[in-house]
């Protein structure tokens, strides 16, 4: 639909197309802004490179008012709308670049930002299983044909699927969920991966300190879960120590009084009510951010748009403003869609 859409909206006015939806916040989520590949990220999605970022952050400046987090739930409650048009920027997983990369550009630009980080790999105590495929993928690309038979014939034979060639292999190994960990660790012992000493070597992911140093410029800290999980994958117990556990480690690392949470992947399947008896029991809990484009929820829920693909970009321009027009003019017929499969269970 978006190869369809896309010659049609770039040409129609920003600020037309803003007015199809008010009341709608563009929130972009970010996961890292880097010069060089980071391989246990780039076989999973896209990055921006800081030229590219900045490029997004000059646009925001020109043409957007940027809100804060904070006045965003302002917002989302009805105490203070914000201008048609209005932008905020998240990012998510607390990887290192955070700090070393997008916090300087930030301040420079005098931009406001929510991090969410995950419990567990504060401090590069773990790594987030989805980060750890990525490395294993990377792994492939040093072994000759002979060598991937070797692999795929072991996992085979252990988990009764059939993996023919290394292209099958990748899919697999990409495809594998957080109840499936244990299917991970086996592919790093096959592989001869020391996690670990990746963790120790090139520590991806933020430390308390430099967490807290974000805190102390002003930006906003959140809960991204304690281990990334697929929340719906999880029973119910669970998953609420995912969001409860993760805010209150940020609460206690920042001493913020209340904690914003962003689910991990998706929590479009989690019931909202069952999300707002949740907030009523642990006050400390405020937004929870989705990533559902567009879609208007909840006052306790903000959907964001994906921001880190740097494709459809014109040479020392930000592609913002095609990703803001195709999630406007996409939305209607998104909103239709979803009335006809309510209508049809």
């Amino acid at each position: 639909m978006k190869r369809h859409l896309g010659p049609l909206v770039r040409f129609l006015p920003l600020p037309l197309m803003t007015t199809i939806l008010p009341g709608r916040v563009f929130i972009l989520c970010y996961h890292a802004v880097s010069s060089r590949p980071l391989p246990h990220i780039r076989h999973l999605y896209d990055i921006k490179s800081p030229d590219q970022f900045e490029q997004d952050l000059l646009f925001f400046k020109e043409h957007c008012y940027v809100a804060s987090h904070d006045e965003l739930v302002a917002h989302q409650h009805g105490r203070h709308r914000l201008p048609a048009g209005s932008v905020c920027i998240t990012f998510d997983d607390g990887f290192s670049e955070c700090h070393d990369t997008v916090r300087p550009l930030l301040l420079k630009h005098g931009m406001p930002c929510t991090f969410f980080v995950c419990k567990s790999m504060i401090d590069n105590r773990t790594m987030m299983y989805r980060n750890v495929i990525s490395l294993c993928v990377d792994a492939l690309r040093g072994l000759n044909d002979e060598e991937i038979g070797a692999v795929t014939a072991r996992l085979g034979d252990r988990y009764g699927v059939q993996l023919n060639d290394r292209e099958r292999l990748r899919k697999w190994m990409v495809g594998l969920t957080y109840p499936e960990r244990d299917k991970v660790d086996a592919i790093c012992e096959l592989l001869g991966l020391d996690i670990g000493g990746f963790l120790r070597r090139e520590r991806p992911y933020m430390t308390r300190e430099q967490i807290v140093d974000l805190y102390r410029d002003g930006f906003t800290i959140g809960g991204h879960s304690c281990n990334h999980p697929e929340l719906w994958l999880l029973d119910w117990k669970d998953a609420t120590r995912e969001i409860v556990d993760s805010c209150d480690a940020v609460r206690e690392l920042t001493n913020q009084e209340r904690v914003p949470f962003a689910f991990p992947f998706n929590g479009a399947t989690l019931s909202r009510e069952k999300l707002a008896q949740l907030r009523r029991e642990h006050e400390f809990l405020c937004l929870f951010y989705d990533t559902n484009d567009l879609r208007l929820e909840r006052e306790f829920i903000a959907n964001r748009i994906a921001g880190d693909t740097p494709a459809r970009r014109e040479t020392g321009k930000s592609n913002v403003p095609l990703l803001m027009r195709e999630a406007y003019a996409l939305e209607p017929l998104r909103h239709v869609k979803r009335l006809v499969r309510g209508m049809s269970r």
